[in-house]
């Protein structure tokens, strides 16, 4: 007889293997309700070893979800730019990592929901509401323990990403009761580290997140207010009256966001300010701590773009070779043009010191706030036109001040579009670059001598940069489809002109090898 706290084993006709199959099966299971008719499991993203790396490839979206499943070893990797990286927008990026270089939209935005960002927020229940969320393409953790979140939209033009981007963001913040999303995602090549999670969501079937004309208006408005908002909060003034020290942290970290997401590369570049890929990246080097002390008082500021006298420190004569500055098209150049006599007229002084205001951002990105806004506070006081004080007067200290942190804010903020102060040619409206040689200081003994030889420097690590190019071109092209003079331009982002100018026999003889292996394999199916 048995008490009643002792207990038997008895045998079981249950099969636990069975069990742990069925959970297997069912473990990225997506309820019907979630499920539209249209199956999109063949969407193109770009892929790369890791954010330094310049040469990627297209890879379907189930290889980067699969790999984010299953690469556990990812876990073990502490610095999380030694990571992968998938640019979720881009379905094909034609040379460096830049807004202007993405040729064709996936459709995908990508949104980074951080923790830092969210205080009191409960992130494990926030993914389980998330991926119970109809338009949610993938969800996954974030190396930083965040979580990050794609959308498939309809969207159809590039130049729309912003505003798709936003909505998404309103959406996300309305639904969910969120403080903040990681506004980087308004770039269409912006970089996503890929982590590790076995739990990672995807769901091909998800309905797609749309927007009519009229929505898409109604969206680019709703940015410019929330733009013109932004310029009254407490902590945009505030920033002209930051110290040294956090002006020097807010640089450090626009700079780590530029290397990342690919913004402002026709600033921050080696060939305006020599080295900085290496400052920027290894913080250690004292060289980034230099430039920026150097420029953030400067005793004048800068009215057109220069190149930083420091590439010549050591010797004035030495030339500029573009291997080392990687900047082929030349420098895209600001002016503020203001003569002597010059006046701002009544009815355009708001809208033309703003586009000063942008421009001396461009020319003197280091410059402390305070500093730029007393150049335009002078500027306003002797170029502003002032016909009638009393009834329509020209702006104050205080107005103009807020015209230049409303710019300063957004420069911060990886936002400013500078396109429109950059000098264009006045005929085809293409953006005008111009090309520096050699310092300011270079000798002016034989000068058209001189003035060749550095012309030839500069040109000859051209030629050896675009052989290198080619190269590269030749062996990611080798994907499964004929190789072409076309498809290498399209690559290299130049003319099939510029193409056959590099085509030696080398190359010539690897694409024909390249071409017949495949048309073997077509035609005898091995």
């Amino acid at each position: 007889m048995l008490l009643k706290n002792d207990y038997v084993m008895i045998d079981s006709d249950i099969n636990t293997d069975d069990l742990d199959k069925l959970r297997d099966k069912y473990k990225y299971y997506v309820p019907r309700r979630l499920r539209s008719n249209e199956c999109n499991d063949k969407i193109q993203v770009m892929l790369y070893d890791n954010v330094k790396r310049i040469a990627g490839r297209q890879a379907f979206i189930t290889e980067v979800i699969n790999d984010i499943r299953t690469k556990s070893e990812r876990k073990s990797v502490s610095d999380k730019k030694k990571l992968p990286v998938a640019y979720f927008s881009a379905s094909h990026i034609s040379g460096r990592k830049k807004n202007e270089n993405v040729t064709k939209h996936s459709g995908l935005i990508i949104c980074d929901i951080d923790i830092d960002d969210n205080p009191g927020t409960d992130f494990i229940q926030l993914k389980k509401d998330i991926c119970n969320d109809k338009y949610i393409y993938a969800c996954f953790n974030s190396p930083r323990g965040g979580i990050k979140t794609v959308v498939l939209t309809n969207i159809k033009s590039k130049e729309l990403h912003a505003s798709y981007f936003k909505s998404v963001k309103q959406y996300f913040l309305n639904k969910y009761h969120l403080t903040e999303i990681d506004p980087s995602g308004c770039n269409i090549a912006r970089a996503c580290y890929l982590p590790y999670d076995n739990h990672c969501y995807f769901n091909p079937n998800s309905f797609r997140y749309s927007l009519h004309d009229d929505e898409i208006k109604e969206t680019i408005a709703n940015i410019k207010i929330n733009k013109q908002l932004k310029s009254l909060s407490k902590s945009i003034h505030n920033i002209a009256a930051i110290s040294y020290e956090e002006h020097y942290d807010n640089i450090v970290n626009l700079l780590k966001k530029r290397t990342e997401i690919g913004i402002y590369g026709n600033i921050f570049n080696n060939y305006r300010y020599y080295n900085i890929e290496r400052g920027v990246m290894d913080t250690s080097v004292p060289f980034l701590e230099l430039i920026i002390l150097k420029h953030s008082y400067p005793s004048k500021l800068d009215w057109e773009t220069r190149l930083d006298e420091y590439y010549f420190k050591d010797n004035p004569q030495k030339q500029v070779n573009i291997l080392n500055i990687g900047c082929s098209e030349g420098l895209e150049i600001c002016k503020v043009g203001l003569s002597k006599n010059y006046k701002i007229k009544e009815h355009f002084r708001a809208i033309t010191l703003g586009s000063i205001s942008m421009k001396l951002i461009f020319n003197n990105p280091f410059c402390h706030p305070s500093k730029l806004i007393s150049e335009v506070i002078r500027i306003n006081d002797y170029f502003c036109e002032d016909p009638h004080p009393l009834t329509n007067p020209k702006p104050d200290d205080e107005e103009v001040r807020q015209v230049v942190l409303r710019n300063y804010n957004a420069f911060l903020s990886g936002e400013l579009d500078f396109n429109t102060v950059i000098k264009r040619k006045t005929k085809t409206n293409e953006i005008s670059r111009k090309f520096v040689f050699k310092s300011k200081q270079y000798s002016p003994i034989e000068r058209s001598i001189t003035h060749l030889e550095a012309v030839r420097t500069y040109h000859d690590g051209k030629r050896n940069m675009n052989m290198e190019k080619f190269e590269q071109a030749i062996s990611v092209l080798q994907d499964g489809k004929r190789i072409n003079q076309k498809r290498i331009a399209d690559y290299m982002s130049v003319s099939t002109r510029t193409v056959r100018r590099y085509l030696t026999d080398d190359f010539n003889a690897v694409i024909k090898k390249y071409n017949t292996n495949l048309k073997l394999v077509r035609t005898t199916g091995k």
